[in-house]
């Protein structure tokens, strides 16, 4: 069976042939030749068309065919991406990253972690709230006094290194001795918002941080200072 671009060229061949089919005079012949090539360019012309068009519809039919395909699935990354949301909201409450910190009920607790004594104020005036918490890779103890988002922070650990996490930019630095210590203290417009020393093999740091950026007085530091060891 003839597919239909042949049948359709065959057709016009046959259409050709009885338009040729003319008496063979001169005049006969002459106007045969001209028949049959205005036709048999025609023909060709017709056959050039169809195979064009059907080639064309063979492309669309297979890229419709792709598409449809892709479109019955999600994309890799959406895929990927819809399964790492499931994935997150399925663990965020089961499986957290763990917190690095320790927290310890008493400094006592905290010394059998670190293996050292902190010694700082038991209170603070304007700072009810107290918490205390080891970071045990670090061997460092972390004494914080809070109110509301006012928080006031005392830290120890073994080393010499600043591990007082404060990386603001201080208008003002001066050292002060307290007490036979070198104690360095930083902060803007006259106040005191952060002090770094060492003390024999280990090193200290105070930090008191507030939303409308005030820091103490340097009277008010060196005796937070001189009650931390």
């Amino acid at each position: 069976m003839l597919s239909p671009i042949y049948e359709l060229t065959f057709k016009v061949y046959l259409k050709a042939k009885e338009m040729t089919d003319i008496p063979q005079t001169q005049a006969g012949f002459k106007a045969k030749s001209v028949y049959y090539e205005r036709n048999l360019n025609t023909m060709k012309n017709i056959h050039s068309i169809n195979f064009i068009k059907h080639t064309t519809l063979l492309a669309c039919s297979a890229l419709l065919a792709v598409n449809l395909a892709a479109c019955s699935q999600p994309a890799a990354s959406d895929a990927a991406s819809t399964t790492g949301s499931a994935s997150s909201s399925a663990t965020s409450d089961t499986a957290q990253i763990p917190n690095p910190w320790t927290g310890c009920t008493t400094l006592a607790d905290a010394a059998a972690l670190t293996g050292y004594d902190f010694t700082v104020p038991d209170s603070v005036d304007g700072y009810p709230d107290v918490t205390i918490a080891v970071l045990e890779s670090e061997q460092l103890t972390e004494v914080q006094y809070s109110s509301g988002n006012a928080r006031l922070c005392l830290r120890k650990a073994p080393g010499s290194d600043d591990i007082s996490g404060d990386f603001n930019q201080y208008a003002e630095s001066n050292a002060v001795d307290v007490d036979g210590r070198s104690v360095t203290l930083q902060g803007n417009d006259g106040q005191v918002q952060l002090a770094t020393w060492l003390d024999g093999d280990y090193t200290y740091s105070i930090g008191i941080y507030r939303e409308d950026g005030t820091g103490l007085t340097a009277d008010e530091m060196t005796g937070l200072v001189k009650a931390a060891k």
